[in-house]
């Protein structure tokens, strides 16, 4: 199990200020989320819908975990101008260091209300908020 992380760098720049391309690809629905500092988000997987997340501001643990349990669980520090790609039925948790400030591009628009809990399935072993 391997985290798919990038750091996106402007694709131009000049005096006007900078462009960056964060992702190009099919996409049914966009999301601003905030987190405060010491909050856990995730602990869950989605059965049809992937994912990516780019970070505006803050500092983020991000992990993910092997279907068998928290033994097997990879992390991933993202910073701002950080994308990382959660497949579908991946186990997933983010755990805020710093308030934060990211994008979810989502391949499924099934991220509202009752349609976006159908396709989640919590996994309350991937982060504990007794520490990771």
């Amino acid at each position: 199990m391997t985290i798919t992380k990038f750091h996106v760098e402007p694709a131009f720049e000049d005096a006007r200020g900078v462009i960056s391309n964060i992702l190009a690809v099919p996409i049914q629905h966009v999301a601003i989320i905030t987190s405060k500092k010491g909050s856990v988000r995730g602990n869950h997987l989605h059965k049809r819908d992937a994912h990516w997340t780019y970070i505006l501001s803050g500092l983020v643990l991000y992990y993910e975990q092997d279907h068998s349990g928290v033994e097997d669980r990879d992390q991933a520090r993202l910073l701002p101008g950080d994308l990382v790609f959660t497949r579908r039925n991946q186990p997933h948790a983010f755990y805020y260091l710093e308030d934060t400030t990211m994008l979810t591009f989502s391949t499924m628009g099934l991220r509202t209300g009752e349609d976006y809990q159908k396709d989640t399935v919590h996994v309350p072993l991937c982060y504990s908020a007794y520490g990771p």
